[in-house]
């Protein structure tokens, strides 16, 4: 073997390369065609199973019993065999094939093509030199370790003699490991390792094409420029406390380039969110150490940072289904009265806080004028302008829109008329509007506005149709609809005045509950809304509904669906907190993507 050591400086991060190149097959012409093909595997620093620390510019990773490689032969019978690896001692860099589904020797020179492991995703190895699998953009990081099953290897021995008694199959990586380290100035909680490429069409996950004798990667199908790296502790408990002066380390796979540039790292925390970019190109196939340093202490602006872009830092093939999205029930009504004030902050500061789906209620007037009893002063054109204005500054996030005709002002064919020019062709924004799709995926939502309607209008349906909306109902299944395409809505939408709140209270809680138990592609939309008497407002409600929603996540926390509260972001009735544990759940909770 030949060792090779690369480095780099880079803003601040430290980057080392190692390098293995193939040896010669050895060849022992013994065997009969027809006979069982037998199989070792060797590499020095490259192998899949247990990643050891450099040492003398070398990368030590190990096989271990009970890894399996998938060999391809198109001249051999049967022409694709599994194969369990047994190893001389705990961590070695070779291995012997056992016998499993064997191989027979053909006529004529032999090309063998390997993979490792043989049970990754979507694992499809042909003789012909090309494998189809896929690598996730949520990965998970337990007490600095990553999963192995990760660590993809390939092989390629070309021109084999059916005479060889042994084929040595010698491994090469296929994907690049990132081992990140860094040092908590202060107390906090890790929760996710985020990598990200800022070349735009760069996926760093998703289900590839590999070229295993050209050793080339190919065509990457849906994916992520983004991946995700869970941060767990020894027994799987999400999040990693530090105290002050503590290093913590984390690995991410991403998916071998030719190079990679414009590569950023960053750290979320329960405080905020730091990270450093390199723009320097790192060759893909290797191994690099990424030194982040000392993090800075989180203030204020980090965790503004986190969450006015939060969706940055979620993978592209996530599905929009399985997000956890603060809302905002009647959202354009913070410069109304008492009595129909449901939000403090105007639809710009919304955004800026985090709030990506948007109760907006316009009337049947010429000019879509949004109502709460009494008109708001914004529009329907004005709301879609703030957040064309906001996805214009922040391209990567996304908004919902969840809107009716209200009933206040004008009439119904008022309605159908001007809100069905606006969205298919008088808009200034049309091209900010994005079609429901059931597999609708995070990445589709970047820059765009997904409207989702209860009420018909004119012309051709832009977004979605909410196919029922019961009023003032606890539960109610229903479906969101675009031609042929649909999904399940559940929706808990209690608000009337003989509720109560604490069956209120009872009724998000439900639904928290049935947002982690729901399946992946499902909806669900959760009120914490209440309009309980004269005696009572909007705001004094949300002054007990929302710390309670919040503590219930604390303890119970994953999936929430999309949860739409009033004074979201409000300090006064815990709207802030509120928000944030809505959020927080993206990266504390695993997150379901498209595979």
């Amino acid at each position: 073997m030949r060792y090779g050591i690369v480095a780099f400086s880079l803003f601040g991060l430290a980057i080392a390369s190692t390098g293995c190149s193939r040896d010669a097959v050895d060849v022992d012409f013994s065997a009969d065609a027809g006979r069982a093909i037998r199989f070792e595997g060797r590499c020095g620093d490259a192998t899949r199973a247990v990643p050891g620390d450099p040492a003398d510019g070398k990368v030590p990773v190990y096989w271990c019993d009970g890894d399996a490689v998938s060999v391809a032969c198109e001249q051999a019978t049967p022409s694709v065999g599994r194969y369990v690896l047994t190893c001389p001692d705990e961590f070695s860099v070779s291995a012997s094939f056992g016998s499993g589904d064997s191989q027979q020797w053909g006529e004529g020179l032999h090309d063998f093509y390997a993979f490792s492991p043989a049970d990754a995703p979507d694992l499809e190895i042909s003789g012909d030199g090309t494998v189809k699998a896929s690598l996730p953009s949520v990965q998970e990081c337990r007490d600095g370790l990553l999963d192995p099953a990760l660590l993809y290897l390939a092989s390629a021995e070309e021109g084999i003699s059916p005479e060889s008694s042994v084929v040595t199959l010698h491994f090469r990586p296929v994907v690049t490991l990132l081992d990140i380290s860094f040092a908590a100035s202060e107390a906090t909680e890790v929760r996710q390792i985020v990598v990200r490429s800022t070349q735009a069409g760069e996926k760093l996950a998703g289900t590839f094409v590999y070229d295993l004798g050209a050793d080339r990667l190919g065509r990457v199908d849906g994916g992520s420029n983004v991946v995700a790296v869970r941060m767990l502790q020894s027994d799987g408990t999400p999040g990693v406390k530090l105290a002050a002066g503590e290093s913590c380390r984390a690995i991410a796979v991403v998916l071998s380039q030719s190079s990679f540039v414009g590569l950023r790292v960053d750290v979320v925390t329960a405080a905020g969110v730091a990270g450093r970019s390199c723009a320097e190109p790192l060759v893909g196939g290797k191994r690099y150490a990424i030194e982040l340093g000392a993090l800075p202490a989180m203030n204020d602006a980090a965790r503004r940072k986190l969450y006015a872009s939060w969706m940055s830092y979620l993978p592209d093939d996530a599905l929009l289904s399985a997000l956890s999205i603060p809302g905002t029930h009647d959202a354009a009504t913070s410069t109304l009265n008492l009595w129909s004030k449901c939000q403090s902050l105007s639809l710009g500061a919304q955004l800026n806080a985090g709030v990506r789906c948007f109760d907006l209620r316009p009337t049947g007037t010429d000019d879509l004028m949004i109502y709460h009893g009494t008109s708001t002063g914004v529009t329907f054109d004005e709301a879609i302008a703030a957040m064309d204005r906001y996805l214009a500054a922040c391209p990567s996030e996304g908004c919902i829109v969840q809107m009716q005709r209200q009933g206040d002002a004008g009439n119904d064919a008022t309605f159908r008329s001007r809100m069905g020019d606006y969205l298919n062709s008088s808009s200034a924004y049309r091209d900010r509007f994005v079609d429901f799709r059931p597999d609708l995926t995070l990445g589709e939502l970047r820059g765009k506005i997904l409207v989702l309607t209860r009420s018909d209008y004119d012309g051709a349906l832009v977004g979605g149709k909410i196919a029922s909306w019961q009023d003032d109902v606890t539960d109610q299944i229903s479906s969101i609809v675009n031609g042929s395409a649909s999904a399940k809505l559940f929706i808990q939408d209690k608000y009337g005045g003989t509720t109560g709140i604490d069956n209120k209270k009872n009724a998000i809680i439900a639904y928290l509950d049935k947002a982690r138990e729901k399946a992946e592609s499902e909806w669900l939309f959760n009120f914490t809304s209440l309009a309980t008497a004269v005696v009572t407002t909007p705001k004094s409600n949300a002054r007990t509904l929302n710390p309670a929603t919040c503590d219930y996540l604390k303890v119970h926390p994953g999936c929430t669906g999309v949860v739409m509260m009033d004074f979201a972001g409000d300090t006064d009735v815990s709207g802030d907190e509120l928000l944030r544990a809505v959020i927080d759940q993206n990266f504390y909770c695993h997150l379901p993507c498209v595979r």
